[in-house]
């Protein structure tokens, strides 16, 4: 498993029940219906202060490994 792209989450097994029978009505992956679970709760519970806020956070977590990515390849 590509450890950059995917990482492993635990859930409970009754949640994790009904995300693979939700996603299987929806025609989705588990991962895609887990995507779209957690998008509308952003929409529905995050203020716009917030949301710029993690999109900031998110946009300095990337930029800060793709540094590391380039100190251990060696060309920074």
């Amino acid at each position: 498993m590509d450890t950059k792209k995917w990482k492993s989450v635990l859930v409970p097994t009754d949640i994790y029940e009904e995300i693979v029978v939700i996603s299987h009505v929806e025609g989705r992956t588990i991962s895609g219906q887990l995507r779209i679970i957690f998008d509308a709760w952003k929409r529905e519970n995050l203020t716009a202060q917030d949301q710029k806020f993690l999109e900031g956070e998110m946009r300095e977590k990337k930029l800060q490994e793709e540094r590391l990515d380039e100190k251990k390849l060696g060309t920074a």
